[in-house]
């Protein structure tokens, strides 16, 4: 993964004509068992990456991962009146019903996205 990664930032740099200051990583296909044990082992991959690359930077791009799981159970309505519709495309549940801790120093937060809509 590493090579992959280098050969990513350089095209970038090549591109755009300096290196990127920040990585948004979404990686897809991670069972929620199997997370901690992906996040632990290509999380340090990148950043040896940017350790190397960067080393003449005072401050190392910032990293953000997306953890993306689909075909969850859960539904979500909003109330109209008196009837239960679907929430409006693109809305974002982040509080009470989500795996919180309620510290979210440590970068780490859960939240729902309901589909966009498609036609």
């Amino acid at each position: 993964m590493t090579q992959l990664i280098k050969r990513a930032i350089s095209s970038f740099e090549n591109k755009q004509g300096s290196k990127p200051t920040n990585f948004i990583i979404y990686r897809d296909g991670v069972g929620d068992s199997m997370r901690e044990q992906v996040l632990a082992n290509e999380i340090p991959q990148l950043r040896s990456v940017i350790s190397d690359l960067y080393n003449e930077v005072s401050t190392p791009p910032a990293i953000t991962v997306v953890v993306v799981n689909k075909r969850i159970t859960q539904r979500f309505f909003v109330q109209e009146g008196k009837r239960l519709v679907n929430p409006p495309s693109g809305c974002i549940i982040d509080r009470d019903l989500v795996e919180n801790d309620g510290n979210q120093s440590n970068g780490v937060f859960d939240f729902y996205l309901t589909p966009a809509n498609t036609t």
